[in-house]
């Protein structure tokens, strides 16, 4: 069912040690182990070509001698082929972006997918996570040469011979079939160890501007996801009734989708639009929207001011009457029950402050997935985990720095012992500090990476320049203090969870 190749430089004991590793670990019947000794006369290319042709089987395995595969390997590569008949090349480690450059590490933490561990030496094994561990195949443009499997059937190319050399060899073959329609993946379902650094050398980069003269002209290209994953299972089904906030002004049809996604997949809430100024027509609209529905509140306000306005709701509508509160955009639309979901956290784990859940822009690609704190020349910087990236780093619960409130849930008492949104933000970092305060509080925050929603957050931006300086504004009056005032407590709690409180 499978064959396998490999090139070593090694001796005929190793072969047969290595034939021995990888016959065993497949655990499939009707394996075919082809192992070539090469001290250099051939490029990885030509091996790879010669073993397809003596190839018995339909499946293939290139793989590097120096790699080490979980018991049943085998059995779940087949099990990937016959669930996904689409795809033809299947990698441990992939890239989504091939850039114009052809060096793939330059967005490593945004293109890249897979895991892969290493181990150096008599290192311990150090995991390399490009994304999370997931049930399906992660679609990519290339894959790494550590492992490649393919059905030999269904790809358009083989390898390209006239890369001399043991790089770039993986990714002519795949962008020669990607660009003909071939699916490209990446496998979660087992473990790969790899015994290498694999460090860039001299002949990388000359093989490397070999390889650009053949496809500078076609790079760069990617592949976005064509949907997100998600899963509808939870395992409770919120009992006490959850306060929704979604402030808005105009944007009805976002508005409306919002809700609409909020009564398709969520129960037992109640939700207070927070009107900040829209249309006579748009608030007749609105009315008509929520009429007959007892579960949806319209109030109205003549200004806006998220910490102002969501503090006022809180207060005069949730706060003693609802156990937890969902603060929520209103360009959010969820995909499945993130209130269960978001209660399910809170009650696993103790003295909590925020649950945040895994954001997606319109493109499918990663907005939030928790917030993450560094420091650039002395300054103190906070951004999302996996802004930008293709596939989520993460699908389960995890702690994390804080998380936005473009969908967000706390406690009430929670969030009223905190003192609620610091109301002297006027255009951003109110929920920012709220996160922080909680770790100066001794709350920890999570992000349940299962809690799945679309975040058009770019399509209810300001066109106004002024923003940016109202941003800056925000940020060195007001969040600037309350950070150095407990840099300290902060500072501790980021190096114990081994968040990004790094140098440049």
């Amino acid at each position: 069912m499978i064959t396998i190749i490999y090139s070593t430089k090694q001796n005929e004991d190793f072969i047969l040690k290595k034939n021995e590793e990888f016959y065993k670990s497949c655990k499939v019947a009707n394996v075919q182990i082809l192992g070539y000794t090469n001290k250099g006369e051939y490029s990885l290319s030509e091996i790879y070509n010669k073993g397809i042709e003596s190839a018995i089987n339909d499946i293939i395995v290139c793989a590097h001698d120096d790699v080490a595969l979980e018991d049943s390997w085998g059995e779940k590569l087949i099990e990937d082929f016959n669930k996904n008949k689409d795809f033809a090349i299947i990698g441990k480690a992939g890239f989504c972006n091939f850039p114009k450059s052809a060096i793939c590490w330059e967005n490593l933490q945004i293109s890249m997918v897979g895991e892969v561990f290493h181990r150096y030496d008599d290192s311990s094994e150090k995991p390399s996570i490009y994304s999370a561990n997931m049930p399906i195949l992660q679609r990519c443009v290339s894959v790494d040469g550590c492992f490649i499997a393919f059905d030999k059937t269904k790809i358009k190319h083989k390898f390209d011979t006239s890369l001399k050399g043991f790089h770039f060899y993986d990714h002519a073959f795949c962008l020669s079939n990607f660009v003909e329609g071939v699916k490209i993946g990446v496998t979660s379902s087992f473990k790969l160890l790899h015994f290498s650094r694999g460090n860039p050398n001299e002949e990388f980069y000359r093989i490397k501007d070999d390889f650009l003269k053949k496809w500078s002209s076609v790079l760069p290209l990617e592949i976005k996801p064509n949907e997100i994953y998600f899963s509808n299972e939870t395992s409770i089904k919120n009992k006490e009734k959850v306060a929704i906030i979604v402030p808005t002004k105009d944007k009805i049809d976002l508005l409306f989708g919002c809700i609409n996604s909020f009564l398709s997949k969520c129960s037992n809430f109640d939700l207070y639009i927070a009107d900040t100024g829209s249309s006579e027509e748009n608030i007749e609209k609105i009315n008509k929207f929520i009429c007959g529905r007892d579960n949806i509140k319209l109030i109205q306000y003549d200004y806006y001011n998220f910490a102002k306005i969501n503090n006022d709701v809180f207060e005069k509508y949730v706060f003693g009457k609802y156990e937890y509160v969902l603060f929520s955009n209103n360009d959010i639309f969820v995909m499945n029950d993130v209130i269960s979901l978001m209660v399910e956290t809170h009650n696993k784990f103790e003295n909590v402050g925020t649950v945040g859940a895994r954001l997606h822009f319109k493109d499918n690609t990663i907005q939030h997935e928790g917030m993450y704190a560094f420091r650039v020349d002395n300054y103190f910087r906070i951004s999302h985990i996996g802004l930008y990236s293709y596939y989520p780093k993460n699908i389960e619960e995890k702690g994390v720095l804080g998380n936005t409130a473009a969908l967000m849930m706390m406690k009430s008492n929670t969030f009223k012992e905190l003192g609620m949104f610091n109301e002297e933000y006027n255009n951003c970092f109110e929920d920012v500090e709220l996160n922080l305060n909680c770790i100066v509080n001794k709350k920890s925050n999570y992000i349940n990476g299962m809690a799945t929603a679309y975040h058009y957050e770019s399509q209810t931006r300001k066109d106004n320049p002024k923003d940016i300086e109202k941003l800056m504004e925000d940020y060195v009056n007001t969040l600037v203090p309350f950070v150095n005032k407990n840099i300290n407590k902060l500072k501790q709690f980021i190096l114990n969870h081994n968040f990004a409180f790094s140098k440049n």
